[in-house]
């Protein structure tokens, strides 16, 4: 992800990432309603290429 010039962003996006990414791979090996809702925004995104491309 490209960010702004703001220094204090940037510091404060990449100590976050880290966490952000442990956490959701723990909930995804849990399944449940965070898996749902990746399967539900996989199908919409799908169903936006499928409109835009044709």
């Amino acid at each position: 992800m490209a960010l702004a010039d703001n220094r204090t962003l940037q510091v404060t996006h990449a100590s976050l990432m880290g966490p952000v990414r442990r956490l959701r791979r723990i909930a995804m090996a849990r399944g449940g309603r965070m898996r749902e809702q990746l399967r539900g925004a996989c199908e919409a995104a799908t169903a936006v290429l499928k409109e835009t491309d044709g």
